[in-house]
C-alpha cells in the first residue's frame, strides 16, 4: 500500500503475470520462498519503499500465524 501498488502492479514490477500469487501470499495459501521475496523487495524499492527481507518474512509469518 505504501508504494502505491496494486496486486497486479506489484506482480509486474517482479516480472511475474497476472496477481494470484502476490494475492496468495497475502491471502496465506502460499508462502513466498527467498528469491520471490527478493523480487518483491526489489520491486518496492524501485518505487522508493525500503523494506528488508525480515520485515517481508515477518509481515508472512504475522498474517498466517
Amino acid at each position: 500500500k505504501k508504494a502505491g501498488l496494486t496486486q497486479e502492479g506489484l506482480a509486474d514490477l517482479c516480472g511475474w503475470s497476472g496477481n494470484s500469487r502476490i494475492g496468495n501470499y497475502e491471502a496465506g495459501i502460499r508462502t513466498p520462498g527467498v528469491e520471490d521475496l527478493q523480487a518483491i523487495r526489489d520491486a518496492l524499492a524501485t518505487k522508493k519503499v525500503r523494506v528488508t527481507l525480515e520485515q517481508l518474512i515477518g509481515q508472512h509469518e504475522s498474517k498466517t500465524a
